[in-house]
């Protein structure tokens, strides 16, 4: 009886040892061929526009993880989505942080946005839940599109109104523009002639002044 306990302790100490030496070996392979150490923080959106699962997630533009799940839950009368970021252990991101549902180009794939949160607060722990900031949906878009081409519109027929109306005050005033455009013109000439004699001849303005400066007699 001892003896069978015996072979059963060494047997369970060999498997016990196989285990650490397995556990090892994966952890230095895992640390010679790169893997990353991760780790999980959650976000909570009213909508995300369509992301799913494995979507990349970007700390300040630099991409630092990816989208590990997306459920829907049921709070009340309320429907949230929780995501459950994957994060790169070198990746933190500190208390205040905002989540964006955002997009590569155009046309290109969502991805969640994290602002990294403001300078000096404390990073976040595993686990925490980051409010998310909704993205604006299609149909908002394109009504506020169709707002601010409404409006152009509106200002555009104003403008062309004040124009036929400016065409219409000079059609009706043109012998009037015409005559006060020739009186400029003959004043602009009068003047240069007057400005030019003057240069050639300085004298008379002297004589001029002094005229000026001259008082009439008292008559008795």
């Amino acid at each position: 009886m001892a003896k069978g306990m015996a072979n059963e302790v060494k047997t369970g100490l060999l498997i016990l040892v196989c285990l650490i030496i397995l556990v090892g070996f994966t952890l230095a392979v895992s640390n010679f061929m790169g893997i990353e150490k991760t780790y999980e923080l959650k976000a909570m959106f009213n909508w995300v526009s369509g992301l799913e699962k494995h979507a990349p997630v970007r700390l300040r533009g630099v991409e630092a993880g990816e989208v590990k799940d997306v459920e829907i839950l049921y709070r009340g009368d309320e429907t949230k989505i929780l995501l459950t970021l994957l994060l790169k252990e070198k990746a933190k991101v500190r208390e205040g942080t905002k989540a964006y549902v955002s997009m590569l180009g155009m046309m290109g794939e969502k991805y969640v946005e994290l602002t990294g949160g403001p300078p000096g607060a404390a990073f976040l722990k595993p686990g925490s839940i980051i409010t998310g900031e909704d993205p604006a949906m299609m149909e908002e878009l394109i009504d506020i599109g169709k707002n601010v081409a409404a409006e152009v519109e509106v200002v555009m027929a104003d403008i062309r109104s004040l124009i036929n109306h400016l065409d219409e005050v000079v059609v009706e005033n043109r012998e009037d523009i015409d005559f006060a455009i020739d009186k400029l013109k003959t004043t602009a000439t009068n003047f240069e002639e007057f400005s030019d004699d003057i240069k050639r001849h300085p004298w008379k303005l002297l004589i001029k002044t002094k005229e000026k400066k001259k008082k009439p007699k008292k008559t008795r």
